[in-house]
């Protein structure tokens, strides 16, 4: 049995090598700001929520607080992140981006949307509608696999 000559396992190698490709794109641009994956997504969150708590950082990307943690001091140690107690409670800090934070964050979305135009690029507006109808389909039917 050649596992090329099924359609789904081509598809899903295909799949695999854009990942693969686009993802080492993004680890290089990532590289140049000191930042690692995931990190853009909480510096996006922070930014639409200043002054949240972890708590409620961790809940809007649906991660544990824990979870978060690491990154957060990361980012906070880099200078990235700055955490201001709350002056009703001092047990909870608020996040914020620093101005540091600020340019990181626009620069890195600007050379990160470059790099996911490029995976469009040469498309209609109609075939784009369908790639993103076909991916939905993928996603939804490995959806109903997970919950079989």
């Amino acid at each position: 049995m050649r596992m090329g000559e099924y359609p789904s396992v081509r598809v899903a190698w295909k799949i695999r090598d854009i990942q693969n490709r686009h993802s080492n794109s993004i680890h290089g641009i990532l590289a140049d700001y000191g930042l690692h994956p995931g990190q853009p997504r909480i510096l996006h969150v922070v930014n639409e929520m200043n002054g949240a708590t972890q708590n409620e950082i961790a809940e809007e990307l649906h991660v544990s607080p824990a979870a978060l943690a690491m990154s957060i001091k990361r980012l906070h140690k880099a200078g990235i992140l700055e955490k201001q107690g709350d002056e009703r409670d001092l047990r909870v800090n608020k996040i914020h981006l620093t101005p540091k934070g600020k340019e990181i964050l626009k620069e890195s979305q600007t050379n990160i949307l470059a790099a996911d135009e490029r995976l469009i690029a040469g498309f209609s507006s109609e075939e784009i509608s369908l790639l993103e109808n076909f991916l939905g389909r993928i996603y939804s039917n490995l959806q109903h696999n997970e919950e079989s």
